[in-house]
Order: C-alpha cells, then sequence, then structure tokens
C-alpha cells in the first residue's frame, strides 16, 4: 500500500446552533411517520423489543427544560433507538409546527378499541401478527382517505 495521502474536504456542523428559516410542506410529516412505521416493523425483534422502554426514554429527553438549572439527565440510546429518536422528533417538531401554522385538519374515523389494544400489547412485546398488520393497514387507508376527503373540503372553501 502506498504511503502517498491526498487532502479530502470532509463537513460537519455546528450542533451548538439552529438551523432558521426552514419552509417545508407538512406531507414530509406523513412520509416521515412512513418511514418511521417501517423502519420499527422491518427491525430485528431484538430491537423491537426495545421499543416501549425507548419511547419512555424518549418522553424523559422531550421533557428536560434547557431553561432549567436541573443538569440534563444522562440517557444511553444504542443506535436503533439513536435513529428512532430522530425520526420521532422530526415528526414531533413539524406537527408542532404545522398545529402552531393552523396547517391541521382535523376529522374522526371510527377506530375498533380491540384492534387498537391487541396492536399495542403486540408492539410491547415487540412483534405484530400478519393478521393484525392488515388491519392495520385498513386502518391507514382510512386515515388516508379522511385525509383526501378533508383536503377535498379544504380546497372547495377555498374556491368559494
Amino acid at each position: 500500500m502506498s504511503d502517498k495521502t491526498i487532502k479530502q474536504e470532509m463537513v460537519t456542523y455546528d450542533f451548538t446552533k439552529n438551523i432558521v428559516g426552514i419552509e417545508i410542506n407538512p406531507s414530509f410529516i406523513v412520509g416521515l411517520q412512513t418511514i418511521a412505521s417501517k423502519f420499527m416493523l422491518d427491525a430485528s425483534e431484538e430491537d423491537q423489543v426495545k421499543i416501549p422502554d425507548a419511547m419512555k426514554k424518549f418522553e424523559l429527553i422531550m421533557a428536560y427544560d434547557p431553561k432549567s438549572t436541573d443538569p440534563m439527565p444522562q440517557i444511553q440510546l444504542d443506535s436503533f433507538e439513536q435513529n428512532l429518536y430522530v425520526l420521532f422528533g422530526l415528526i414531533n417538531y413539524l406537527r408542532y409546527e404545522a398545529e402552531k401554522q393552523g396547517l391541521t385538519i382535523k376529522g374522526e374515523v371510527e377506530v375498533n378499541e380491540d384492534l387498537m389494544k391487541a396492536a399495542q400489547d403486540q408492539l410491547a412485546q415487540g412483534s405484530l401478527d400478519g393478521d393484525l398488520l392488515n388491519k392495520l393497514k385498513d386502518l391507514g387507508n382510512q386515515f388516508v382517505n379522511l385525509k383526501d376527503a378533508l383536503n377535498e373540503d379544504e380546497e372547495d372553501k377555498e374556491l368559494s
């Protein structure tokens, strides 16, 4: 192997500052939610079992007030949890901004309580059986249909 070296430009970022002035379409919220769902469903069984505990860690991190005199809790996240936290953080931030800017459209959809309980139980155990997954996909389609209907109503209001 040669001892020759070349200079390679590298880029990093100043993590002490925030990016400002970004405009982003709220459709990114749905896209990131889809990515997060796929990430969790495609994860190894070992990682799926960690999801409920990871959510508790995320809540502790999000509850921290940087203006407080209390030290930030020292919470360790493994690489799976770190990736999931980044997705959830982005989703929650975009949801917050969409709500603040009046970009949310609310509607209702019928949800079977037993289905949701079964999904929570199976996710807590780290897996979803195929039948339940199909039912959840059907529920997801109901949300898509609701979103489309609500968006059409909003467009009709703008035209009148």
